[in-house]
């Protein structure tokens, strides 16, 4: 009978032990932590992302705009309406200023990798420029490849100076 009572003594308090939730709020909290660490990598690299879209799209309407300056001069003194862009001129503008904000480093952000001309169209009174870039993100992704990733942006811009309604 002892040796019955010793083993249900013995056995009552390893069922306590078992049951005990002694240590169960550290697993929580390093849980929660890592959760937490992990939506905060998330959001930077969306952040960055979002950023960089915008930096890369002012950096193609700077580009644009600078194309409009290019003026076709012979169209402009036969009387054309609308003030007259020179394509091919503008073109080179346009692939200048890209290559001058990759040579001086200012694409105002460091995600920014590089900047390429992708489609360039024309019709002599307006532009359409389109850009891509390889953009880094500050952290890799767990469910990306790569910590790299391609952006595009587009711009469209025309002279609106009507030359025939301001003589």
């Amino acid at each position: 009978m002892a040796i019955v009572q010793i083993y249900r003594e013995w056995a009552e308090e390893e069922f306590f032990k078992a049951n005990s939730e002694k240590g169960s709020v550290t697993v929580l909290t390093l849980g929660l932590f890592l959760l937490v660490l992990s939506a905060i990598l998330l959001i930077t690299d969306l952040s960055s992302l979002t950023v960089a879209k915008a930096s890369l799209t002012h950096i193609t309407e700077i580009a644009a705009q600078r194309g409009t300056h290019e003026v076709d001069e012979s169209r402009y003194y036969s009387g054309s309406s609308l003030l007259p862009i020179d394509c091919p001129t503008a073109l080179a503008r346009v692939l200048r200023e890209l290559e001058n904000r990759q040579e001086t480093g200012s694409f105002s952000r460091p995600e920014i990798l590089s900047v390429v001309l992708s489609n360039f169209v024309c019709d002599g009174t307006s532009l359409e420029v389109h850009t891509k870039s390889e953009i880094r993100l500050p952290f890799k992704l767990p469910f990306a490849d790569s910590q790299n990733f391609e952006i595009q942006a587009m711009a469209v811009a025309q002279n609106l100076i009507d030359l025939k309604s301001s003589q």
